[in-house]
């Protein structure tokens, strides 16, 4: 945005210079050094350079108050955010350096510049006339192609948005409260005194009207916890370079997976035959259930955790089997593009068999989740005063959290890709309406020959075009770049994605024609008789 900026700054300079050139000749001519004159140069670009980074903060001030319309909240220490002396500073001395960038281009437009020559001359033209004529269309090139990489970036995150919104969870985020707890161990002291509190308080919640169901967890999807663990199949064997995985493991009671909906894919959720005396059982996802059993039913099969650390394979007299009961649909855990852990699959204990001091409960409720806030927090005070109660979220609103920075990074890539496109756009027209003016007296002729007005129409046109097409080839080579900063944040869409290539030229190409069309309307227009006597 900056360099855009620049360069539209830039063209316009190349106007004011060949306008003020026989006002700056003749300083030479009366004895003024052309040091002095790029001085005088200089100054005034960095006066004009420092007053707008001035009013570009005070923007940025304004624009700061936004922040909750962009759901930056959400975004990693957002609170960070803000306008501060640094930030201040930073930007005047950017402002200073493009200042003194810009008042050099007159600078060094003057160097090839006859006085003699200049002083002598009639009309509009100049010495280096067609020199800044080639300079100046060379700048709206450039400014095309920058617009045109912008624009890429914005439209791959915006097409990368749209294929996250389309991602299925795995469950129904949908009128789901989940609120968190952590049970200290000086009064919780044993697994029975956590399961003892756990189980009292689905019972009181699964007891509220208007809650329809209600379970426990240690990892809330899009949460903040999440955990990991080294699991096998009994009689599995490891191909050759093959590396042990690591899936989510986590922990959930019974009623979770039918409070948060997920989908049973094959055998059972956890119940009461899954407590703290019975057999140990497990969950596993599909892609887990793949991983170790790909053409065979993993209900019944049994795995275990590494019970040896000198060998991690090993079954010894401490390896602990677990059967597993149930498969799930796979559910995204880390975040809805973000796959985390949920690459090799996750699998799930029953709590009253590995119960948690960090737990989150979930409840479905028949109506808005969060008007069921308060009594949540009451209730679970009621168990235990001491306790606090946070993270009280709904799982829609955990799940607009963590897109947060996707949403962010589009809607500000969306808006600086709308300005680079106006900054285009006026520097098309720009140039074409100064060479319009410049060649007012050939187009008269032209005219006055018989030329029509589509013809002249035509001639304009095509300069216009000839220009963006040139801008678009040259951001085509800059697409490449952006791929690499970019992989990281796209989702579902490449960096060279037809789609959204073919949306961003065809969009240049008509903003383009639109700025294009008015100078070369207005050429039409033009009086022979008024164009041959000037």
């Amino acid at each position: 945005m900056l360099l855009i900026g620049s360069v539209n700054v830039a063209n316009l300079l190349l106007v004011r210079t060949s306008a003020r050139l026989r006002e700056l000749v003749t300083r030479i001519a009366l004895g003024a050094s052309r040091w002095q004159i790029t001085r005088q140069l200089v100054t005034e670009n960095l006066l004009l350079t420092t007053i707008a980074a001035a009013g570009g903060l005070a923007i940025g001030f304004a624009a700061l108050r936004l922040i909750g319309a962009l759901n930056m909240p959400g975004l990693p220490r957002a609170r960070e955010i803000r306008i501060d002396t640094a930030v201040g500073l930073t930007a005047l001395a950017i402002a200073a350096v493009v200042g003194i960038a810009l008042g050099l281009i007159p600078a060094l437009h003057l160097l090839g510049v006859n006085v003699a020559s200049v002083l002598t001359q009639q009309g509009r033209s100049s010495a280096g006339g067609r020199r800044t004529r080639l300079v100046r269309r060379a700048l709206v090139v450039v400014q095309v192609a920058f617009a045109f990489v912008l624009l890429i970036g914005a439209g791959l995150l915006l097409a990368s948005f749209r294929h996250v919104l389309d991602v299925d969870p795995g469950f129904r985020a949908d009128r789901v409260l989940t609120a968190e707890v952590s049970l200290p161990d000086n009064r919780y002291k044993d697994d029975a005194a956590l399961n003892a509190f756990t189980g009292e308080a689905l019972r009181r919640l699964r007891a509220v009207p208007g809650v329809t169901g209600a379970g426990v967890t240690d990892t809330t999807p899009f949460g903040n916890h999440y955990t990991d663990s080294v699991i096998l199949a009994e009689g599995y064997r490891m191909r050759p370079g093959e590396s042990l995985i690591s899936p989510n493991r986590i922990v959930v009671s019974p009623g979770y997976f039918e409070t948060i909906g997920a989908t049973l894919v094959r055998g059972r959720f956890f119940d009461t035959r899954d407590g703290a005396a019975g057999a140990k059982t497990l969950i596993i996802d599909e892609r887990l259930a793949h991983r170790f059993w790909p053409n065979q039913d993993a209900i019944g099969k049994r795995m275990y955790r590494p019970s040896s650390p000198d060998d991690l394979v090993a079954v010894t007299e401490r390896t602990e089997f677990l059967t597993v009961v149930g498969i799930v649909h796979d559910m995204k855990i880390w975040g809805l593009a973000d796959t985390g852990g949920n690459e090799v699959g996750a699998y799930f204990h029953p709590s009253e068999q590995n119960p948690r001091r960090e737990i989150a409960f979930a409840i479905r409720t028949a109506g808005d989740p969060m008007a069921l806030a308060g009594t949540v927090r009451s209730l679970i005070n009621g168990l235990d005063r001491e306790l606090p109660v946070f993270e009280v979220r709904s799982m829609t609103e955990r799940m607009d959290r963590s897109l947060a920075t996707r949403r962010s990074s589009m809607l500000l890539a969306a808006g600086f890709g709308i300005v680079a496109l106006l900054l285009s756009a006026i520097g098309v027209y720009g140039v074409l309406a100064y060479l319009v003016a410049q060649r007012t007296k050939e187009i008269g002729i032209r005219i006055a020959l018989g030329s029509s007005a589509g013809n002249v129409f035509t001639l304009v046109l095509r300069e216009g075009l000839l220009l963006a097409c040139a801008g678009l080839a040259v951001g085509a080579a800059g697409v490449r770049a952006l791929k690499r900063s970019l992989d990281s944040m796209l989702f579902g869409v490449s960096a060279a994605d037809p789609a959204v290539l073919a949306a961003v030229t065809l969009l240049l190409a008509a903003v383009a024609f639109v700025a294009a069309a008015v100078p070369a309307r207005r050429a039409t227009r033009i009086d022979p008789i008024v164009a041959l006597a000037e």
